[in-house]
Parts: structure tokens; C-alpha cells; sequence
């Protein structure tokens, strides 16, 4: 193993080694704010008796997270899309 990690170049391995740290960074980002919003579900709904306060603590999450992927497959589709067009731009030189 330290052979290989000796053949490959210093700064191949420092870019490595900083993708992995910003991945690192994204992941722990996003586990955090999940703990987050499940510990608030979790307060809530356990702390009251009122079904409109769980349909609230469930549903409000979910209903941006719907948002979210929604409006992202509608952008890459959107774009998919566009590429497809011909385009209506008229040819140089052709008069009519």
C-alpha cells in the first residue's frame, strides 16, 4: 500500500485529500440539519396531543422537500428541453 501511495503524485493526493474534506464537510452538513428537523418532529409531535400540531410537524418538512425536488427535475428538464429545440435563428446569407 505505501508503495502505490508512494508512485502517485504529491499534488494528485493533496487534491484527493481536499474533495475528500469538502465532501466530509457536506455530509456532516447534512446529517446535521436532518438531526435537526427530526429532533424538532420528535418534540413535537411527543410534547402535544393535538393532531394538527403532527400533521404540521410531518408535513411541513415534507412538503419542502417536494418543493425542492420538484423545481430541480424541473430545471434539468427544462434545460433538457431547451438543448432539444432547433433553433429559430435565421441562416446568414439566405435571404427570402
Amino acid at each position: 500500500m505505501s508503495e502505490l501511495i508512494a508512485t502517485v503524485p504529491a499534488p494528485l493526493l493533496l487534491l484527493a485529500a481536499l474533495l475528500a474534506l469538502v465532501a466530509v464537510i457536506a455530509m456532516w452538513k447534512l446529517v446535521a440539519t436532518a438531526g435537526l428537523i427530526g429532533v424538532g418532529q420528535w418534540v413535537l409531535i411527543t410534547q402535544t396531543d393535538d393532531p394538527a400540531a403532527a400533521v404540521l410537524a410531518l408535513g411541513l418538512p415534507a412538503l419542502v422537500t417536494a418543493l425542492a425536488v420538484s423545481r430541480l427535475f424541473s430545471r434539468s428538464r427544462h434545460a433538457e428541453m431547451r438543448s432539444l429545440r432547433p433553433s429559430r435563428q435565421p441562416h446568414v446569407g439566405v435571404s427570402r
